[in-house]
């Protein structure tokens, strides 16, 4: 087993550079696009619902009484970007963090 240590740390520092290369990529791509817009339907008058369907930016949202979120895991920096490249890699959620990034484009 300890023969084995010098690789395993190869393949990690090669998909270290892959997690790199690609995080780079998706920050330029979608840094800032992981927002969603969460509101109350109880505070939101009859007039304003047709509003809620053309929410797209901050101030949009913030005008029907919203508040501006972000989810947990964005491509704003390249900590935030490698950990959200690790779960999609992963098993784990990577379908919640495909739904979300469907939701924001």
């Amino acid at each position: 087993m300890v023969k084995a240590i010098p690789n395993v740390l190869r393949i990690v520092l090669i998909m270290f550079v892959f997690f790199l290369i690609f995080g780079v990529l998706a920050i330029t791509m979608f840094k800032g696009t992981f927002y969603y817009c969460l509101y109350d339907e109880v505070q939101i008058t009859i007039p304003d619902y047709d509003s809620l369907f053309d929410v797209q930016t901050k101030w949009d949202c913030l005008n029907i009484g919203g508040d501006w979120l972000k989810n947990y895991f964005t491509f704003d920096n390249m900590y935030q970007s490698i950990a959200s490249l690790f779960v999609i890699s992963n098993i784990a959620s990577w379908s919640d963090f495909m739904y979300y990034g469907a939701q924001a484009t």
